[in-house]
Order: C-alpha cells, then structure tokens, then sequence
C-alpha cells in the first residue's frame, strides 16, 4: 500500500495513509526525544542513552501501528529511511 507524503523536513515526515484519516507525523527533533503524533494524538518515546529510538509501536483507534525510523548519525543527524505499518500491512518506505 503507498501513502501519500505531505512534509518532509529535517528529522521529520508527514504521510497520509491512503483509506484512512490518519495522519502520521515522525519527529526525531527532541533532544533524547521522540515522537510519532497520529490524527493529533502524540505518543513519545525517551531514550536511555540519548539517541534515537528505532522502533516505534503503538495503538491508535483500536489499530496497531509500528514506526521504524533509520537516522544517519554522521555526518549531519538525516533521517535514512522511515517505514510505517499499519494494522499489520506495510505502509510506505521513504529512502533518502
């Protein structure tokens, strides 16, 4: 299934998973932080170390979802990749 992509940004992407309503925005911009945020509703998740966390999963309106973001740690903190499942199908993978 593909999704549309609203947003991209730095650390950040915004996709629309088609069939639904849902939104889903990643952000890696926290400082130990992040967060995935669906039609409004944030789930976050701190890390330990202080690092990013590469999995993220959750339900939304009964419906499972698992966020997994790839950040390129050198030379300049990118956002590598980003795969989304959804209820259990896969979504989308965004490559840089």
């Amino acid at each position: 299934m593909e999704s549309n992509l609203i947003q991209k940004g730095w650390l950040k992407r915004v996709v629309k998973i088609p069939g639904t309503d849902e939104t889903i925005t990643y952000s890696g911009r926290g400082l130990g932080t992040e967060k995935c945020i669906v039609s409004g509703e944030e789930f976050v998740s701190q890390s330990e170390f202080g690092w990013f966390v590469p999995e993220f999963d959750f339900n939304h309106n009964n419906m499972n979802f698992i966020v997994q973001a790839r950040i390129w740690p050198w030379p300049w903190l990118s956002l590598r990749s980003l795969e989304v499942w959804y209820a259990p199908r896969k979504v989308d993978t965004w490559q840089r």
